[in-house]
């Protein structure tokens, strides 16, 4: 009998393991984001009650993760308390926050939402999932073929084409075809959307349910990346549910105007009389501090895009213009790129962006971008109709460091502003780092 055991491939041992639970009854995916938030006066116990983790969960959280080729699946660990910096300005506020309790975060946590009810309702097996390993970077025809459970299925990209014969931004669409069975959409087209690359990296059976499922890998056009978990559904479909990570890791800020007028009200309304006042200290160096050299700035607020005379679009560049920077020159693009435009049928998954980032209007993407020395790198992707303008840039040495920075401001929506700031870096194949998105809202 062990001699018959050892024989048994790795492989069917851990197919024959991961079919213990019955396949679950899928109707879609719903993905946990997975940023730091504030507790706002609950208990961390009370926070996770309200996302549907711990005694008082439905259907089970899981973590995903790929690593050395593999994909990994756990029960998602919860959240833990985080303390906050003390606001002299607001001492009633609690400053704690929740964040994940990971030293690194998964790529995804998700759950399985079912149409039926039971202890096994949404549960997943845990480990390693026997699978194909693709990790293949998809292009319009490619093209994967693999067997599953015994059954040969076909994994096909396809793009819609655009002028001069090319695939549009956002067009690209795979489905998957079993014998006997009609093709299914894993993952659709998107409007707007202009990526760098698309891989499928994982195809397999997570589910048990005989069909397959997969991992895929989008990196956007301005360095965000995508993973998207794209699986079968009871009725033959597929459901997808992703999380998007910047590498870059900018800082983020948000005001509104309404919330700070709110503040103040509550503050007077609640603050004894009168309001007491405090001045702390303030430590002062004995010595003069050394500041980087600044260089000069070379150029502000210029504008570099604004709707069109009567609304009407049209493809091309509309700002080309030369910047320099310590003996260095820059070019600096803003054209009206076409894109796919119309709706698909199949899952999708929309990447977690800050306000105002890619959108399309009537076919056409406004793209920014930077040249230097052959290189060129991708700004700022947004939609090409905005509430205000003109959208402007400014270059320089915008924050003390003596590197060149950039920053673009716009207003994408009525009564939304946006800021975002690049500064320079050495990293290969790149020209600037995204430092901070900053969006300002009226009301």
């Amino acid at each position: 009998m062990k001699t018959l055991l050892r024989a048994i491939p790795a492989f069917l041992l851990a197919l024959a393991s991961h079919a213990c639970l019955a396949a679950p009854s899928v109707d879609f995916l719903e993905p946990l984001p997975l940023h730091s938030r504030p507790l706002s006066g609950r208990s961390l116990a009370e926070f996770e009650d309200a996302l549907g983790i711990g005694a008082k969960a439905g259907s089970p959280w899981y973590a995903l993760d790929w690593r050395d080729g593999e994909l990994h699946v756990e029960a998602f660990r919860g959240f833990r308390e985080r303390p906050g910096a003390f606001d002299w300005k607001r001492p009633e506020a609690d400053t704690r926050f929740a964040e994940p309790d990971y030293a690194q975060p998964p790529l995804l946590v998700f759950r399985i939402l079912p149409r039926g009810t039971g202890p096994d309702a949404g549960r997943l097996e845990t480990g390693t999932m026997p699978g194909v390993n693709v990790d293949e970077t998809v292009r319009e025809g490619w093209r994967r073929e693999f067997d599953l459970h015994g059954r040969r299925w076909i994994l096909r990209a396809d793009a819609v084409k655009g002028p001069g014969g090319r695939s549009l931004p956002g067009s690209m669409r795979l489905t998957v075809t079993g014998v006997g069975a009609a093709p299914q959409v894993v993952l659709g087209r998107h409007a707007g959307l202009v990526f760098r690359e698309q891989a499928v990296l994982w195809a397999g059976d997570l589910t048990g349910d005989g069909r397959p499922d997969f991992l895929l890998r989008r990196t956007l056009a301005t360095g965000e990346v995508d993973h998207i978990l794209s699986v079968s559904r009871t009725d033959g479909s597929h459901a997808a549910a992703g999380a998007t990570h910047d590498p870059d890791d900018p800082e983020n800020g948000f005001s509104s105007g309404i919330e700070e007028a709110g503040y103040e009200e509550w503050r007077h309304a609640n603050s004894p009389r009168p309001y007491p006042e405090y001045r702390l200290p303030e430590a002062r160096p004995a010595t003069p501090a050394a500041y980087a050299l600044s260089g000069p700035m070379k150029v502000k607020g210029i504008a570099i895009y604004a709707n069109p005379q009567g609304g009407f679009l049209s493809p091309g560049v509309k700002r080309d213009f030369v910047l320099a920077f310590a003996g260095e020159s820059y070019r600096v693009l803003a054209e009206l790129v076409p894109t796919w435009q119309g709706k698909e049928e199949g899952p999708n998954y929309f990447p977690q962006l800050p306000f105002g980032l890619y959108g399309s209007g009537g076919g056409l993407t406004l793209v920014v971008s930077l040249q230097h020395r052959g290189v060129k790198q991708a700004l700022l992707v947004t939609q090409p109709l905005m509430d205000d303008g003109p959208m402007t840039l400014s270059a320089g040495d915008l924050d003390g460091s003596g590197r060149l920075s950039i920053a673009i401001d716009w207003m994408p929506h009525y009564n939304n502003a946006m800021s975002h700031a690049w500064t320079r870096t050495q990293e290969p194949g790149r020209l600037v780092k995204r430092t901070s998105s900053f969006q300002s809202q009226g009301c």
